[in-house]
Parts: C-alpha cells; structure tokens; sequence
C-alpha cells in the first residue's frame, strides 16, 4: 500500500461516500443497451429490457479495473498506470455490457442516423466514451476531461445497435446526460429529446460490513477498506462507499 498522509486520506474517504435512491436495482453484469427512440413523433429512453433508465444504477466493480497502457493513443485516459475502470466494447465476465440502441424504423431521419450527445456530467473522476477497431485504431467520441461540447457525440445509425467503451478514472457515482437529435427526412426538420440522465456506481462497496482500517507502520500512517463479504482491500482511491437513505 502507498504511504499518504493521514489526513489526505481521511478527506478522499469521505468524498467517496455515494447514495442510491430506494427502489433502484443495479445492472451488474450480462448484456442490455441504452436506447434512444424516435415514433410517432415522440423521443423515449429505455435501459437494459425496456425498463425506465431511473429505475437501474450501472454497477462496475473490480472486475472492470484495468491500468491506462502506456500507448500514445490512449493517453485521454490520463497518466500510464492509473486505475480505470472499463465497461468494453467486447462482453467481460462479471461487467455490464452496455451499447447504445434505436428501434427507431428506416426512413425516419436522414440518411438513416441521428446523434447521441454527452449534455451534462456529474461524477468524482473523468468520463470517456471509445471505439477500437480490430486493427487497434482508437476513435474518441466522448469525453469529460476537456469540458462538454458539440464533440462529445456518437452518429447512431437508425434503426441499429452499436458498442462502445465506456472508461472511469476514480470510483463513485456518475451522472451522465445524453440527449438525442436527428434531422427528420419527411422535411427536414430538426427533432431533439429531452436530456436522458443515466447512473453508474464505479466499485462502490454497498453490500455487507466494511471496515475502515487505519495503520501506524514505520513511522507512516496508512489507511485502507475492508470489505468483509469478499475480504479484499482496498486504498482509498479505489473504492466508494455506499450510504442508504434512511427510512
């Protein structure tokens, strides 16, 4: 474990403290989409089996922690050696496998594709969205590292179904606001859906006890989580604590 200074780790501690609203239920792993709809003149959003995107919390745990490689092309995800943690474009074990899907009917837009952008974010780290074609080339669509703007978005063919990379550099909980917009073919008119926020819970330790464990070694203090249910440790900055409301 990193020596730190004692109370440096007491405030990230405490900012890693993350809440989820009653009723939510935590898509941990298997597949499902985030999709944007156009019909009869109207956007909706769904999340995993049809379901309302308020009703589920996307649940990234250690299984999805990897290190930034040390490649020049992906060096929008920080420093080589950082955590992150990945949802893949590719199925993982133990990992949602999260892509983006429109039922929207041929004809419907021009060209047959709309936009997904990335309009608000809220989260303890930096978020990235990615493609890696078979030959490792590595397209950027999204991120939140150099601030929100008419970049962040991702040409969604209509009707059709895509996977992307989804990257988190710190734990916690994140907010993301994607909004869909398309130029309708039968006069060319510009439609644009209300922002859609979807939650991700990046390795936040909800279940079980979990001790706080503060050490005095060779003249250093040292300060890890406990997670009893699995008995792994965890330094500060690579887990978050989940609070429940109080009822």
């Amino acid at each position: 474990m990193k020596n730190k200074n004692i109370k440096q780790l007491s405030v990230g501690l405490l900012l890693g403290l993350t809440l989820a609203c009653q009723g939510q239920q935590f898509w941990t792993e298997g597949h499902g989409d985030i999709g944007a709809h156009y019909e009869n003149g109207n956007w909706s959003w769904t999340i995993l089996h049809d379901s309302s995107p308020e009703d589920y919390i996307i649940s990234i745990d250690n299984d999805g922690k990897l290190q930034v490689p040390d490649v020049p092309s992906f060096s929008f995800l920080g420093d080589p050696g950082n955590n992150i943690w990945i949802v893949s474009q590719s199925e993982t074990v133990g990992v949602p496998y999260v892509g983006l899907d429109s039922g929207t009917s041929v004809g419907v837009f021009e060209n047959n594709r709309f936009a997904i952008s990335l309009e608000s974010f809220e989260g303890p780290g930096d978020f990235s969205m990615w493609t890696t074609s078979g030959s490792g080339q590595v397209s950027l669509l999204m991120s939140s590292a150099d601030g929100l703007d008419g970049q962040d978005f991702i040409n969604m063919p209509a009707p059709g179904h895509l996977h992307q990379n989804w990257g988190f550099s710190s734990p916690g909980t994140y907010h993301l606001g994607f909004q869909a917009s398309g130029t309708l073919q039968s006069n060319s008119e510009i439609t644009t859906s209300e922002v859609q926020e979807v939650e991700f819970a990046v390795n936040v330790l909800r279940d079980g006890e979990v001790d706080i464990e503060v050490l005095y070694e060779n003249g250093e203090w040292e300060l890890a989580l406990l997670s009893e249910a699995t008995e792994t440790e965890f330094e500060p900055d690579e887990a978050a604590l989940h609070a429940s409301p109080l009822t």
